[in-house]
């Protein structure tokens, strides 16, 4: 754990068991500053956990391991063709403040398609899509509560038809 004005900062590296060489790195906050973090933020975040370690990794195994992150293009979620279309027609015709039931629709409509169609995309990316679209960072946390929940209840729906 590391101090700093992220409330209870950690780091955590998993193994890839697909390669004798490569660990991943995630970095968790009980409280983000900001919440939910920028790019920066987190990529700061990861720096100040991990380049120390990795340079005491170095010094003690005479070691040449370097900390690679991806690419702020890299991180942000992307969603096939037809459920972009879906959803961009949701975030250009909505009124951003208060939506109202067309609006409604078209969110449904979204929601519907991802789980029909097996997008993976979760809670987090939809929020981010959505803060990307112009709704507030509050208002979108609500939507995308919103989303992973008509998801999970769709999906449910489908296990008890036996679909």
């Amino acid at each position: 754990m590391l101090l700093t004005h992220h409330r209870v900062l950690m780091g955590r590296m998993v193994s890839d068991p697909a390669s004798r060489t490569r660990v991943y790195l995630e970095v968790r906050a009980l409280r983000w500053t900001p919440d939910p973090p920028t790019y920066k933020v987190y990529v700061e975040a990861a720096r100040s956990i991990f380049k120390p370690l990795l340079h005491q990794y170095n010094l003690k195994f005479r070691s040449g391991r370097k900390l690679q992150i991806q690419s702020r293009d890299a991180t942000e979620p992307h969603l096939p063709v037809m459920a972009r279309q879906i959803f961009e027609e949701f975030v250009d015709r909505a009124s951003k403040s208060a939506l109202r039931n067309p609006d409604w629709q078209r969110f449904y409509a979204f929601t519907w398609h991802c789980t029909a169609h097996n997008v993976h995309i979760t809670r987090d990316d939809v929020h981010r899509l959505l803060v990307s679209g112009g709704f507030s960072i509050e208002h979108a946390a609500d939507l995308a509560d919103i989303f992973e929940h008509g998801r999970n209840l769709l999906i449910h729906h489908r296990k008890k038809e036996g679909k």
